[in-house]
């Protein structure tokens, strides 16, 4: 579900007009100037992710690798330390 705000324009009017988050925040961007310093403060804003969540998508993705070989025996580590690189290069960008 997109999170969405009342704009003070329409609370002043009285309607009530809402607007995607994304909306809005891209409108202030354009209003503040080159973008560069607002891309720069989204950046240092990324969502952290905690360990227990990094743990369980590391889990997935070594099951999903542990799968399309067929579960054969003896890359299990393997598909662990790959699984760990993926979800580290996912996380990253």
């Amino acid at each position: 579900m997109t999170r969405q705000v009342t704009t003070d324009k329409s609370a002043r009017s009285g309607k009530n007009t809402r607007v995607p988050v994304a909306t809005r925040n891209k409108a202030i961007a354009k209003r503040s100037g080159s973008g560069k310093a607002t891309a720069a403060a989204a950046s240092r804003r990324k969502a952290r992710v905690d360990d227990g969540a990094r743990h369980a998508m590391i889990a997935q993705a070594a099951y999903f690798r542990a799968e399309r070989r067929g579960f054969a025996n003896g890359s299990e580590l393997n598909d662990w330390l790959e699984a760990e690189r993926e979800i580290a290069r996912m996380l990253e960008s």
